[in-house]
C-alpha cells in the first residue's frame, strides 16, 4: 500500500523491509484497509448493539458496511493502493458481514451457504491472484457471470443474489416487528410482497453464483487430484 502525507520509514525496529507508518506496515493503514476495518465495526456495532431490539438501525447499518464494499475498492484503484493484504481482508469480511446475516435469518440453512461461500474463497485464494480474469476454458454460464469482473447483467444479478439474498431475508424477518411497534397490517401487506419479490429475484441470482462457485470448486479439486496422480508425486 502507498500513504502519502504521512510519516514513514523503509524499516521497522525489526529490520523489516518497506514503508511504515509510525511503526506499522503501510499496507496495514492505507485508506482501503482503514475502510475494512470501518466495515467490520459497523458489523459488529450493528449486531452486537442493536439488535434484535431496533431493528431499523441494524439493517441501516448494515446497509452501510456493505455498500463501503464498492467504497474500498474504487478507492485502492483511484489511490493505487492495491494489496494482497488488502484483498483478502476485503473478501475475509465480506464473508463475515454474511455470515453473519445468514446466522441470524436462518441458522441451518446459513451455516451450510457459510462454510460453503469460505471453501469457495480457499479455491479461489489457491487459483491465483488473477482468478478473476483467468480461468481458462470455462463454461460459457461462468464467463458470462464473471465477464468484467461481474459487472455485465449476469454478473451483477449473480452479485446482488449474493449479497442481497441474506439481507432481504432480514428484512422480511423483521417486517413483524415493524407492525408491532406501529402501523396497521393491510398497510404493509404491499411492502411485504415486494420483499418476498426481491427474495425470488436475488435467490435466483444466488443460485447463479453457486453455479460458478460450484465450478472454481471443481477446477481447484481437479488440480489436486492431477498433482496426486503426476508421476513425479513421491509415493
Amino acid at each position: 500500500g502507498r500513504i502519502t502525507g504521512s510519516k514513514m520509514s523503509s524499516t521497522d525496529e525489526g529490520g523489516s523491509a518497506g514503508p511504515h507508518v509510525l511503526g506499522i506496515p503501510a499496507v496495514l493503514v492505507n485508506v482501503p484497509n482503514l475502510i475494512g476495518y470501518g466495515r467490520l465495526t459497523l458489523l459488529v456495532v450493528s449486531m452486537g448493539v442493536y439488535w434484535p431490539h431496533d431493528p431499523t438501525t441494524t439493517i441501516l447499518l448494515l446497509l452501510l458496511s456493505a455498500g463501503l464494499d464498492m467504497v474500498d475498492g474504487m478507492l485502492a484503484r483511484m489511490l493505487d493502493q492495491c494489496s494482497s493484504f488488502g484483498s483478502f481482508l476485503d473478501v475475509a469480511i465480506d464473508n463475515l458481514h454474511r455470515a453473519v446475516v445468514w446466522a441470524t435469518v436462518a441458522p441451518l440453512m446459513g451455516a451450510f451457504v457459510t462454510s460453503w461461500e469460505w471453501c469457495v474463497l480457499v479455491c479461489t485464494h489457491c487459483l491465483g491472484a488473477t482468478w478473476k480474469v483467468n480461468y481458462g476454458t470455462a463454461p460459457r454460464i461462468v464467463t458470462a457471470v464473471m465477464a468484467e469482473n461481474f459487472k455485465q447483467p449476469l454478473g451483477v444479478w449473480a452479485m446482488a443474489g449474493v449479497w442481497g439474498l441474506p439481507h432481504a431475508l432480514l428484512v422480511r424477518q423483521t417486517l413483524p416487528q415493524l407492525v408491532a411497534f406501529g402501523g396497521d397490517v393491510d398497510d404493509l401487506l404491499w411492502l411485504r410482497r415486494g420483499v418476498d419479490s426481491v427474495v425470488v429475484v436475488c435467490g435466483v441470482g444466488r443460485a447463479l453464483a453457486a453455479v460458478v462457485e460450484c465450478w472454481f470448486v471443481k477446477k481447484r479439486l481437479s488440480i489436486l487430484v492431477s498433482a496426486d496422480q503426476s508421476p513425479s508425486k513421491a509415493d
